[in-house]
């Protein structure tokens, strides 16, 4: 798609002077020439020369990088040089044939959109600059190096910090509750016309910090707050902030809560925003996945992460990649296919040694666990098993353990390993009342205990217990019948 006869730097010009609302005339009179040159170089009817070209964005003021960036826009536009930019105005045709023909009010409108388009772009590129700065910067010199430059005070910043905080909520909960904060202080200084948007995106942030550390209560209160004003910046057309965030952030808060229906409901409604792109709908399928993991619907799980598996895969970002490998693998164990979860296990090992995290590689032995023991390999399988319920312990993450201690039990069983089990279980039961396992799941490993110390635990009974542990995580007031 071709804009014909219109130079690059002849459409470029028109918007660098709509973005400083000069007249013809004044950039005339500004560089020595005569309104109609100005004029015939905006029809197109001959291209400035460059050094022309140069000498007007330097009388209006630009920074060269903005230059540089709105004539490369310009450039993609009249001569479609990359399919996507083709692709992304294929629904402008009429449009830019408007202002081939140099047709008059909406062909202004038409460049003030694109014009929109080029200051976005650049506002995040500063914002990205301004991210990796303070990421290296000490929580406590964050402020203060912002305080100094006021040009940072804008929605995009908030974004960035808003994306950093997000990545750091992966395993560092403290240090992303302090860059959603340090987002919010921004947000309070953008401009008043998008400030309450940019607030409402930031509280939504902080409320997944707070989440992530375990304050439910605290993110709910920051949900309510980010809806709040959202709703009163209107939420649209202020500022290229993604409302979806905020729908996708809140899902996560209800799954944690067990609220899983208003969780999947709210994910229904992320996917549903307009021009949402196809890596974005596959992160909102993962997370559908694992809200309907926790819900048993291990088919319904895999069938998601399918469904996202070819925007991901086009991404290459380890972390979703991993994400996406170990869900799937983990739901193919669940459905008794150990056999094609294993043919998942290379690329789920390579991405752990790839992303470094230290519960990653836990998770992964854990599967590991898993399949050996689906592949019919048990004694591979105890002895993963017995260091990841020890690890999961030592980390108190007591629900995590519980579940794979009792793993190890039906293992321990179908053997005929009483007094292992019994061991296990003694050992286990002072661990499981002190670290967060709710107070039902804590009743039913207390009744198993007291099968095993009377010799009557079966692995049938071990298999119960596994399967209401799985369903007591998200329905803790749910009681084990033995």
């Amino acid at each position: 798609m071709t804009i014909p006869g219109l130079p690059p730097r002849s459409l470029a010009l028109v918007m660098l002077r709509a973005l400083r609302h000069w007249p013809q005339q004044k950039l005339a009179e500004a560089v020595g020439l005569h309104a109609d040159t100005i004029s015939e170089y905006e029809r197109g009817k001959r291209e400035p020369p460059a050094g022309t070209f140069q000498q007007m964005a330097a009388a209006m003021e630009h920074r060269p990088e903005l230059v540089a960036r709105v004539l490369a826009f310009a450039a993609e536009i009249c001569g479609a040089v990359k399919e996507d930019v083709a692709d992304t105005l294929a629904g402008e045709r009429h449009q830019l044939r408007e202002l081939a023909a140099g047709a008059g009010r909406e062909t202004e409108g038409f460049l003030l959109v694109l014009l929109a388009r080029v200051q976005n772009e650049e506002a995040r590129r500063l914002a990205r600059e301004a991210r990796a700065v303070l990421a290296d910067l000490a929580p406590p010199h964050r402020r203060r190096f912002l305080a100094a430059l006021p040009d940072l005070h804008t929605w995009a910043v908030v974004e960035a910090l808003c994306a950093e905080s997000e990545r750091l909520a992966a395993h560092r909960a403290t240090e992303a509750r302090q860059m959603a904060e340090l987002a919010l202080w921004v947000a309070d200084r953008v401009a008043v016309s998008a400030r309450p948007q940019a607030q409402g995106y930031a509280w939504g942030f902080l409320g997944n910090a707070r989440r992530v550390a375990n304050d439910l209560p605290g993110a709910d209160d920051a949900f309510a707050t980010a809806w709040r004003l959202w709703g009163e910046g209107g939420g649209r057309d202020a500022v290229p902030l993604d409302g979806s965030r905020l729908l996708d952030l809140e899902a996560s808060l209800r799954k944690d809560e067990r609220r899983l229906g208003e969780s999947l409901e709210l994910l229904e409604r992320a996917a549903r925003t307009p021009g949402l792109s196809p890596l974005a709908r596959a992160r909102l399928l993962v997370k559908k996945a694992n809200t309907l993991r926790l819900m048993a619907d291990f088919a319904g799980a895999l069938a998601a992460l399918q469904e996202a598996t070819p925007a991901i895969e086009g991404s290459q970002e380890p972390r979703l990649l991993w994400t996406l490998r170990f869900a799937s693998a983990v739901n193919l164990c669940h459905l008794e296919r150990a056999a094609e979860s294993a043919k998942l296990l290379p690329q789920v090992r390579a991405l752990a040694a790839q992303i470094g995290n230290d519960l990653d590689r836990l998770r992964l032995r854990w599967l590991e666990a898993k399949v050996a023991a689906g592949l019919g390999r048990p004694r591979e399988a105890v002895e993963a098993l017995s260091r990841v319920w020890a690890d999961f312990a030592a980390l108190e993450m007591g629900y995590d353990a519980a579940l794979a201690m009792v793993e190890l039990a039906i293992l321990y069983l179908k053997e005929g390993r009483t007094p292992e089990v019994r061991r296990l279980t003694r050992l286990a039961a002072p661990i499981f009342a002190a670290k967060g396992v709710h107070p039902e799941a804590q009743n039913a490993l207390a009744l198993f205990r007291e099968a095993v110390e009377r010799e009557t635990a079966t692995v049938v009974l071990a298999q119960r217990l596994l399967h209401y542990l799985e369903r007591a995580r998200c329905e803790p007031r749910l009681r084990f019948e033995a």
